[in-house]
């Protein structure tokens, strides 16, 4: 290449190129992954929606106790007499 105004076509082409190559590679290689695979890479932990139920009901259960009347306020009571 003699003519420097040629020289960055060619090298954008080249460029485009590779990427090119490099995404049709990264193509081949998801489809290689089977679904047994995928599920290797799953979380076994608690499903995230479970966790927001717990929480919330939890939330809820901490407003009410903190509802109640304070124990040391009251008579205490032996429940076996």
């Amino acid at each position: 290449m003699n003519d420097p105004a040629k020289v960055k076509p060619w090298l954008l082409k080249v460029t485009a190129n590779v990427c090119r190559d490099r995404g049709r590679w990264w193509t081949r290689q998801v489809r290689r992954i089977s679904t047994a695979q995928l599920t290797d890479l799953v979380d076994p932990g608690p499903d995230p929606a479970d966790v927001v139920t717990v929480r919330a009901d939890q939330s809820a259960l901490w407003v009410l106790v903190r509802a109640l009347p304070e124990l040391a306020a009251s008579p205490r009571i032996d429940p076996w007499g």
